[in-house]
């Protein structure tokens, strides 16, 4: 049991779109990079589930130019409710931070470097096989794990779940010495210095909504969408083609013809970071205050009464920005959803919802009960995630809330991007370097003697 303020604890946030991992105590992670990525052997995964453009794989490595194995993310937000589903994609993103962030006792104590320009190749296998076995070396350091934040209210073991295979993957794997596991609405609120608050975290896989009530999140009221960025850039990528029948990310500027596969994971990868790119562009123009005239991509006319801008591409051809394009995000409040037809293989779940943001925000805290601690939430929205960092998004979602009079709906945002991004790893920083909450770490003597059960009992 730890009792002291320090106990150099590491803090990890795997995304449906990046992962972010540091340690505890510092202001932010120093590890990010992405959570997609193929299998190295090429295997497909069987799967219950499999969405319109990506099939579930397990991630071993970043996709490269000849792989056509498509993309995986290891949590699936739409069908399990944003729960972890590929576990041994969710190890291997874990598994590359706790040895580039050299978390693990051989890597962090190695007795002598590998040199290339050793001659002696007898030193040089030796010292490559004890760099081989750092892998089965346990870590020295406390792990704190940011749950995504199961919402299937269908199955209610999918939590116990989650949590009980978190613990055995710490506990028995990484052989760590303590754990904690906390859902990202909770850390993002602790981030931002409130306990009771309306959680809007606005990610890549979508909007979810998170009623929180001294840092417990109330599970019934929580609600979600699948309006988020990558959606958003698939929009674009559809209204691209539509104007232009060839479209060249940066690795095929200088190719001549189009000799890679369009339907590999590289190629969706370059082509969803140069929609990406341009979504956080200035030709995309900041919300409005009032609910725009013509909806976004919902008026075939509305290309001829407009001028369009011109982007240039990576290859230099000029691509014509029109009206809709600049107002893409106005689609988060919009009741249409263009270019989604193929959405609706998705299986029911009682917390999706096709509402926009500010429908979203209303049925989530309509389904809180209590009415004064109703009042509450709504005075405590806090925003976060990714897609935070739109340009005026507070006051437009502000205006688009309609409320009685009791109600005064107040929305608070952080003034910086990097808190926004990554609020669920900055509140799990915050939490493990309170000296108060040393003593709820489940150690490793805790965990033989009780097992996963201890865990579920414990653990938020």
């Amino acid at each position: 049991m730890y009792c002291g303020d320090e106990t150099g604890s590491f803090v990890g946030d795997v995304g449906s779109h990046v992962a972010r991992f540091g340690y505890g105590g510092d202001d932010a992670p120093r590890y990010v990079v992405s959570s997609r990525g193929v299998e190295a052997s090429g295997k497909v995964l069987s799967s219950c589930y499999k969405s319109p453009v990506t099939e579930i794989r397990t991630v071993m490595q970043p996709p490269s130019m000849k792989d056509d194995a498509p993309l995986i993310d290891p949590v699936a937000y739409l069908s399990q409710g944003e729960c972890v589903y590929d576990w041994d994609a969710y190890q291997s993103v874990w598994e590359q931070a706790l040895e580039r962030m050299m978390v693990r006792h051989a890597t962090k104590h190695r007795s002598r470097p590998v040199s290339l320009k050793t001659k002696n190749t007898e030193t040089k296998s030796e010292a490559m096989n004890d760099d081989s076995c750092t892998l089965d070396q346990p870590v020295v350091h406390p792990l704190l794990l940011v749950a995504p934040g199961c919402t299937d209210l269908a199955s209610p073991s999918n939590q116990r779940k989650q949590i009980q295979q978190m613990t055995e993957l710490c506990m028995e794997t990484w052989q760590c010495p303590a754990l904690f596991v906390a859902p990202t609405p909770m850390l993002a609120a602790f981030a931002m210095g409130r306990s009771t608050a309306t959680v809007v975290d606005l990610g890549a896989g979508g909007c979810r909504v998170t009623p929180l009530v001294d840092g417990l999140v109330l599970k019934q009221a929580q609600r979600r969408n699948g309006r988020g960025g990558d959606w958003l850039d698939h929009v674009l990528w559809h209204a691209a083609l539509s104007q232009q029948a060839t479209l060249r990310p940066r690795y095929q500027i200088r190719q001549t013809t189009s000799s890679a596969n369009n339907n590999s994971a590289f190629h969706r990868w370059a082509m969803q970071d140069l929609f990406q790119e341009f979504r956080t562009s200035e030709y995309t123009w900041p919300l409005s205050l009032t609910p725009p005239t013509n909806v976004p991509f919902s008026s075939p006319s509305l290309e001829d009464t407009t001028t369009p801008l011109g982007y240039q591409l990576p290859d230099g051809t000029t691509l014509n920005v029109s009206q809709d394009m600049c107002q893409v995000h106005e689609l988060l409040f919009s009741d249409s959803t263009p270019f989604i037809e193929s959405s609706s293989t998705m299986p029911p779940h009682a917390t999706l919802s096709n509402a926009p943001l500010h429908q979203l925000l209303h049925e989530s805290l309509s389904a809180v009960g209590d009415v004064p601690m109703r009042k509450e939430l709504a005075s405590q929205i806090l925003l976060v995630g990714g897609m935070a960092g739109v340009s005026q998004l507070a006051p437009a979602l502000s205006s688009r809330l309609r409320w009685p009079s009791a109600f005064t709906p107040k929305i608070h945002c952080s003034p910086y991007l990097e808190e926004r991004t990554s609020a669920g790893w900055i509140g799990g920083s915050i939490l493990t370097s309170l000296g108060s909450f040393q003593q709820l770490w489940l150690s490793q003597a805790e965990y033989e003697e009780y097992g996963s059960t201890l865990a579920v009992q414990r653990f938020p």
